[in-house]
């Protein structure tokens, strides 16, 4: 699931810089501009997407309530500081970095309900 949920997110995200053709901003710290467009946050949708999977993965496998609660916990401060991170490097405008979390959980929410209706058959 990790695998299918990274590539679909990835193909996603090229779809949606290519439909919207969004300028990034001018980079902070003298850094060198990505060449890629701006929104979504590539980097925002893909950490929602491996994380999210990721914590869902870990907390299946743990009996204990308090350390499922520190893996979602963990996982939600990881996405949250990686979205951080794009504007403040002055990479991604903030809108960029939501439609990143946005369309993560669009596609996160899709295969998630194939495979469960997998798992019905």
């Amino acid at each position: 699931m990790l695998a299918v949920t990274i590539a679909g997110g990835l193909i996603l995200n090229i779809v949606l810089k290519w439909s919207f053709h969004r300028v990034r901003p001018d980079a902070f710290f003298n850094l060198a501009t990505p060449m890629s467009y701006a929104f979504p946050s590539g980097h925002a949708l893909l950490a929602f997407c491996f994380y999210w999977v990721m914590a869902w993965i870990w907390s299946d496998s743990q009996r204990n309530r308090e350390r499922r609660w520190m893996v979602w916990v963990g996982a939600v401060c990881l996405i949250g500081l990686i979205g951080l991170s794009r504007i403040y490097l002055g990479v991604h405008y903030a809108s960029d970095v939501l439609a990143g979390y946005a369309a993560a959980i669009v596609w996160i929410s899709a295969v998630t309900m194939i495979v469960r209706r997998r798992k019905e058959l």
